[in-house]
């Protein structure tokens, strides 16, 4: 569960708590004088809207901001048909399931292979990671491997040495690209002011019943 929707379920149980009375109990049901209720009540009213104030900013007043930034400070960018040579790198623990299908897809991607350089950073996996990206060498694919686990920006950091393009692309194991993605993205970057570049990104659900997860990253 998300840190939203844990606030948001923590925001409906003070909400419930406070409707239903319990605020004139303490602890292991207690009952508490005129003005410890009243203290406990003013808490979880506070907390209550507290919480509820924050969601709305989440979800309705930051995106509101960041338009409004947009209007006021923002200009038109050109696009262009820049095609620099780009760093895709991917980050990696333990993803024997998914790296051959990620490395695949990375490898279909329309994009000159001579301006492309991919690197998996893995950050000390045990399974065999290592082993499946290393039948990539050939394609170009190289490999980078931390001796113990560090964490993800360790092992980015660790692994910046290797980086040879003038566009870094960083990519999870796990996700998967349409064929003009990149090109679609590194083309932003005709505009001198551009100095990064994020994409949409579809989530697919485990339950193929359920609906697809839309974001702006």
């Amino acid at each position: 569960m998300s840190y939203t929707a844990k606030t948001a379920a923590l925001s409906v149980l003070l909400g419930i708590w406070l409707v239903d009375g319990g605020s004139s109990l303490g602890p292991k049901g207690v009952r508490l004088d005129g003005n410890s209720a009243l203290n406990i009540i003013n808490v979880v009213e506070f907390a209550f809207w507290g919480s509820l104030l924050f969601l709305t900013y989440v979800e309705v007043g930051y995106p509101l901001l960041l338009w409004i930034m947009s209007k006021l400070h923002g200009h038109e960018l050109s696009v262009g048909n820049a095609c620099p040579k780009v760093t895709i790198l991917i980050t990696a623990y333990n993803e024997e399931q998914v790296i051959r299908a990620k490395l695949e897809n990375t490898l279909n991607l329309d994009y000159p292979r001579d301006r492309l350089q991919m690197i998996v950073a893995s950050d000390g996996s045990t399974d065999r990671t290592g082993q499946i990206v290393l039948e990539f060498s050939a394609e170009g694919v190289q490999l980078f491997q931390m001796p113990q686990r560090q964490g993800k920006v360790a092992t980015l950091r660790a692994a910046e040495s290797l980086i040879t393009g003038d566009v870094v692309l960083f990519s999870d194991s796990n996700s998967m690209y349409e064929p003009d993605a990149l090109r679609k993205l590194v083309r932003h970057f005709s505009d001198p002011k551009t100095g990064a570049v994020s994409g949409h990104e579809i989530r697919l659900p485990s339950n193929p019943k359920l609906p697809r997860e839309v974001a702006w990253f």
